[in-house]
């Protein structure tokens, strides 16, 4: 079974706000404009392409319902239990239980800052977000580390409303594909 994680295509963490999400999703649609890829060869266009069509139905799936994509990772996550694959998600779950959440939005969005920049970083980022998210779901479920003690940590409500009235970080770093 593939997984599919419209937070890490898109390049967002499970607990992104609608402006958010949003502000990502304009970011990431104007590097991927066909327009951009004219003079470049068609591999890069049909590559361009294909990512963008993959974060506008990433986007317009975390719109119609994020709870229901938050929900699909939980269940993944609480039935496979998977472990880390990459060092920053091992990480995670060594850290203080306080410091987590911080650590998981600043983690996604440097990662997000650099997905994409280059199609290797395209193929090679977006399963480092995925990593992420199920480490930080894990965690949140309380499913690592026992012997820690402490209660878990919160998840995002179901029903997250919207944050419009919070500043989101930009997006830096996002450039053209090669």
């Amino acid at each position: 079974m593939s997984l599919y994680d419209p937070f890490a295509i898109l390049g967002v963490s499970i607990v992104a706000s609608e402006r958010r999400i949003f502000q990502r999703y304009e970011s990431v649609t104007a590097v991927l404009d066909p327009d951009r890829f004219r003079e470049m060869s068609e591999f890069s266009q049909n590559f361009a392409a294909e990512r963008l069509e993959l974060v506008r139905q990433s986007y317009q799936d975390l719109m119609d319902s994020k709870p229901k994509y938050l929900t699909q990772l939980q269940d993944y996550v609480a039935e496979n239990r998977p472990k880390p694959e990459g060092a920053i998600a091992t990480a995670l779950s060594s850290l203080l239980r306080e410091d987590i959440k911080k650590i998981y939005i600043a983690a996604i969005r440097d990662l997000s800052e650099l997905q994409f920049s280059s199609r290797t970083n395209v193929t090679q980022i977006t399963p480092q977000l995925t990593d992420l998210n199920l480490a930080y779901i894990a965690i949140a479920l309380d499913f690592p580390n026992p012997d820690e003690g402490g209660s878990p940590i919160p998840t995002p409500p179901r029903n997250d409303p919207p944050e419009f009235g919070a500043e989101a970080e930009p997006d830096e770093g996002v450039s053209l594909i090669p």
